[in-house]
C-alpha cells in the first residue's frame, strides 16, 4: 500500500457534538478554501475585467506606457499562471465540502435513528432479534 503524496488536509472525524463541522489538520486549509471561494464572486470577475481592460487600453492608446504590445503575451501568461493555481485550489475547496457534507449526512442519520427518548429506532429492514424458546 503506498502513502499518498501529501497529508489530507481534511480529519473526516467530526469536531465537537453539535458542531456540524470537521477539523481542518492544517491552516492553510482555511486560507486555500477562502482564496478558491473568492475566485467564484462576481467581485472577483468584475475586478479582473477592470484589470484587464484597462491593461488592453493602455497597451492599444498610451504608445509610450506599452509594456506588451497587441499580442498581449504577458496577459496571457497571467491568465495561465492564474488558471494553474486556480484550478487546484478550486478542486480543494470542492473536495473539502464534500468531506463536510459527508460528515454531516452521517450525523443526520445518526440522529434519525434515535428517538426522541434516546432509543435506538431499528432501520428498516432490520432483522429483530430471535426469540428465546423456553
Amino acid at each position: 500500500m503506498t502513502a499518498p503524496l501529501w497529508p489530507a488536509s481534511v480529519s473526516t472525524r467530526p469536531g465537537p457534538p453539535g458542531s456540524g463541522s470537521i477539523s481542518t489538520s492544517r491552516p492553510s486549509a482555511g486560507v486555500s478554501e477562502s482564496i478558491a471561494r473568492f475566485l467564484g464572486t462576481g467581485r472577483y470577475l468584475l475586478i479582473q475585467t477592470v484589470i484587464v481592460v484597462v491593461w488592453i487600453f493602455l497597451n492599444v492608446v498610451a504608445v509610450e506606457l506599452r509594456w506588451d504590445p497587441y499580442p498581449f503575451i504577458l496577459l496571457n501568461l497571467a491568465f495561465s499562471t492564474q488558471a494553474a493555481y486556480a484550478a487546484p485550489l478550486i478542486l480543494l475547496a470542492q473536495n473539502r465540502q464534500e468531506n463536510r457534507d459527508r460528515v454531516s449526512l452521517e450525523e443526520d442519520r445518526a440522529r434519525a435513528r434515535t428517538d426522541e427518548g434516546g432509543h435506538r429506532v431499528p432501520r428498516a429492514g432490520a432483522r429483530r432479534p430471535a426469540a428465546r424458546c423456553r
